[in-house]
């Protein structure tokens, strides 16, 4: 990074309201985040201590970004080839992936809608025009965590 070049960055001054949405929106962000990496680890924690999977892959250290039946199937991969899982295993899989990773899935969507209320604010303040958010989509990296809306 460039600190020189970014101090000569404009950056604008917010309405009073816009900041406090600014506010409130990366605070409810923040905990947001904080609840869902609390999840994915209790449930990573969960799998090692009590279905013994000593070597998480990466997809069950963030398990709130699949689905239930992904969660299982990862499960699955994960374990010894001779270890399968009984039905009641697999029911406790299940109910464990329901109790802990359903809300942070759910809470994932909240976070998409701080991000996406973040964005506008921040093109609001800068006073954007639908062609130069255009622009910017066009010219964004591949991996942006957020998709444009619409």
């Amino acid at each position: 990074m460039d600190i020189p070049y970014l101090r000569t960055i404009a950056v604008p001054d917010l309405a009073t309201a816009d900041r406090r949405s600014v506010e409130d929106a990366t605070e409810q962000l923040r905990e947001t985040t904080a609840s869902i990496r609390a999840a994915d680890h209790a449930l990573a924690d969960w799998l090692q201590h009590e279905v013994g999977l000593t070597n998480l892959p990466a997809a069950l250290m963030q398990a709130s970004q699949l689905s239930s039946d992904t969660f299982v199937a990862a499960v699955r991969a994960a374990l010894p080839r001779r270890q399968g899982l009984s039905p009641s295993r697999l029911a406790q899989v299940r109910a464990a992936f329901a109790d802990t990773a359903e809300p942070a899935r759910t809470a994932r969507a909240a976070a998409l809608v701080h991000e996406r209320m973040l964005s506008d604010l921040v093109n609001r303040a800068y006073r954007l025009t639908p062609e130069d958010i255009a622009l910017l989509w066009r010219n964004a990296p591949p991996r942006m965590p957020t998709l444009p809306t619409q």
